[in-house]
């Protein structure tokens, strides 16, 4: 999907923490928001897509409870701040043993 692949760049690049700003809507720690509160933190962070239909895309992706209006923000933001990303693979400098 390109659009998570773009979302992944771009915070990677501008090292954007996503999880901070859905807790502070996720008081019940349910790891669900509502879709207007996902909406005010993708908009805060910069991370909208860029149509209503890619938008509608997304949360058809990520409503797990059955409704369109509670979002899973943990899964959305563990396909996002993928750990590999963050922290790539070690690789030595020198290769040969002393």
């Amino acid at each position: 999907m390109g659009m998570l692949d773009a979302f992944r760049n771009e915070i990677t690049s501008k090292r954007i923490l996503l999880k901070p700003g859905f807790h502070d809507f996720d008081r019940a720690k349910s790891q669900h928001v509502t879709a207007n509160q996902f909406v005010r933190v993708l908009k805060t962070l910069g991370l909208m897509p860029p149509t209503p239909a890619q938008f509608a895309l997304l949360t058809r992706k990520y409503c797990d409870l059955g409704n369109t209006q509670e979002i899973n923000y943990y899964l959305f933001c563990k396909d996002i701040d993928r750990r590999e990303d963050i922290f790539p693979r070690y690789t030595a400098k020198r290769t040969t043993a002393s």
